[in-house]
């Protein structure tokens, strides 16, 4: 670079073209600042130690661009129109393509790029305007207009294009309510399975308890039975055992012991806590009844 009173300039930035970032054949000022290191002028010294390590691949000497003037290929043979259009349609579509990826990257990252710079005033990055320069081009591309597509509903087929979309339509359709059949019949297999591996008594006499749910209310709290489980029979008594509930504060997990007792309805009858968090409840119903009551069988003589 030429020195001038061993100073660098921005106005001889502007006569090396090859800082003209744009392209558009004019080295702005504002291109030579960012390659001064965002400053107007600085020193040689200044310049040499803290700026040309990052300006040397951008740079070229006049022995350079002669050298390249020189050694320029031959012109290759003529391509029809045809050939040419078809080509650069090609690389247009895969560049666009590839450029609106990186350029809505970059788009994105703008508000920290604009804080780096203010970081780096006093260090030169020539990333810092090459991405400058990637933001305005995206600004431009969201400003060009885009082509309005129409509707679905404003689109018009051929007969026979029609046709067939009916058809596919109609078989989409189709498929999905028998889907839809065949997933609540596995649904209902799995309920039936799960009901033919419980113990529902003697000839299944409290299967019609199955899910149903019985509530009590003491004085404090509402208990509530959801019969979901068999019962054990121990010392003629039938009772159900759940275990395993929410943990009490600084205490066990909550169990529950239901005692079944013969009844003329399905209730609970009583509730009680004997030791902390473990609840015994009672419960009647008629389906633990071996012979009907006494007094049940005389009510009931004809």
């Amino acid at each position: 670079l030429p020195l001038k009173r061993w100073i660098i300039t921005t106005d001889e930035m502007q006569l090396r073209k090859e800082f003209d970032v744009d392209e558009d054949g004019v080295v702005s000022v504002e291109e030579a600042n960012i390659f001064l290191g965002n400053e107007t002028e600085v020193e040689v010294d200044h310049f040499i130690s803290h700026i040309w390590d990052s300006i040397e691949h951008t740079y070229k000497s006049e022995v350079e661009e002669d050298s390249h003037d020189e050694e320029k290929p031959a012109a290759p043979a003529e391509e029809s129109i045809a050939e040419i259009d078809s080509k650069l349609d090609y690389r247009d579509a895969e560049a666009d393509d590839l450029d609106a990826k990186e350029l809505l990257q970059d788009y994105e990252n703008e508000e920290s790029l604009e804080e780096n710079i203010g970081k780096e005033e006093k260090e030169f990055n020539t990333d810092i305007f090459k991405k400058r320069y990637i933001n305005k081009r995206i600004r431009k591309f969201d400003s060009l207009p885009q082509e309005e597509l129409p509707d679905d509903e404003n689109i018009s087929y051929s007969n026979e294009t029609q046709r067939l979309i009916d058809l596919a339509q109609a078989a989409r359709s189709e498929f999905y309510e028998i889907e839809r059949k065949v997933s609540q019949l596995d649904s209902d297999i799995r309920d039936i399975e799960d009901l033919l591996n419980q113990d529902f008594g003697p000839e299944d006499a409290f299967l019609p308890l199955n899910k149903q749910c019985f509530e009590i209310k003491d004085a404090e709290y509402t208990y509530k039975l959801n019969w979901g489980r068999w019962l054990e029979k121990t010392g003629g008594k039938l009772k159900q055992i759940y275990e395993n509930g929410m943990s009490c504060w600084n205490g066990p997990t909550r169990s529950a012991t239901v005692i079944i007792q013969c009844g003329i309805e399905n209730s609970l009858l009583s509730s009680s806590e004997p030791s902390i968090c473990e609840y015994v409840l009672t419960f009647q119903s008629p389906a633990a009844c071996d012979t009907l009551p006494e007094h049940l069988n005389q009510e009931h003589e004809l």
